[in-house]
């Protein structure tokens, strides 16, 4: 099954399941009104106790109080729903969400780019900062960060990729752990590989920055696979 297109169903569920409780919840409150209305009626025009019409009068109110909480609480959750963004299907322009199936990684990457500014120290991003136990990056965008790291190593001449092997095996752990987290196994295995070899002395810099410019379309394309199976969580 294509992961886009459950996506999409389970959008179309969603929908689905919101509208037929807000249908539900205003036929309650509308029968809810009728009884007031008929009762009301009746104790005007049949109830002659001044005191028993003044009972019936005070459940009336309550029954419409009740109906007009529910009536407001079902247009909220409608509003609320149909206003509900989607951090990477968001068409600004359109003011809608846009299908999955139409999701392309330079919309993908811009949008990224700029949530991620958002942890830059002084215009820098600071590796530590971000994946530390104490990061306030949420969990799901962790894996992208390090996509678009290895993405910028792997398309940015002017970055030092001995710099980045430098970071460490705690740095090749973390990067290995977020690539895993989208199956993408083998290229986790190698970076990690590299760095832990640079640490013991093997400190082959140019094949990896070769390696990484070789894996630039894949990057690319984890991205958006990432971003696309996970699309929920973007909400």
């Amino acid at each position: 099954m294509n992961p886009n297109n459950t996506n999409d169903q389970n959008k179309d569920q969603a929908n689905d399941r919101i509208r037929e409780a807000t249908i539900t919840i205003t036929k309650i409150a509308s029968v809810l009104i009728a009884i007031a209305i008929v009762a009301a009626c009746y104790s005007y025009t049949k109830v002659s106790d001044m005191i028993l019409q003044m009972v019936i009068y005070c459940i009336c109110t309550v029954l419409c109080l009740v109906a007009s909480v529910l009536i407001a609480a079902a247009v909220s959750a409608r509003r609320a729903h149909k206003h509900k963004r989607n951090f990477f299907l968001y068409d600004r322009k359109k003011k809608t969400d846009v299908s999955v199936n139409d999701l392309t990684f330079d919309t993908v990457r811009t949008r990224l780019c700029e949530f991620m500014s958002i942890f830059k120290h002084k215009g820098k991003l600071y590796i530590g900062d971000l994946f530390s136990s104490n990061s306030t990056v949420p969990e799901h965008f962790k894996p992208l960060f390090c996509y678009e790291l290895l993405y910028e190593l792997a398309t940015n001449d002017g970055i030092d990729a001995g710099i980045f092997l430098s970071f460490g095996s705690e740095c090749g752990e973390v990067f290995a752990k977020y690539l895993r987290q989208n199956e993408d196994y083998e290229m986790a295995t190698k970076i990690y590989s590299y760095i832990i070899d640079f640490e013991s002395g093997d400190k082959r810099i140019a094949e990896f920055k070769e390696y990484m410019q070789s894996m630039d379309e894949h990057i690319k394309d984890q991205m958006l696979v990432y971003t696309k199976n996970n699309i929920d969580k973007f909400n």
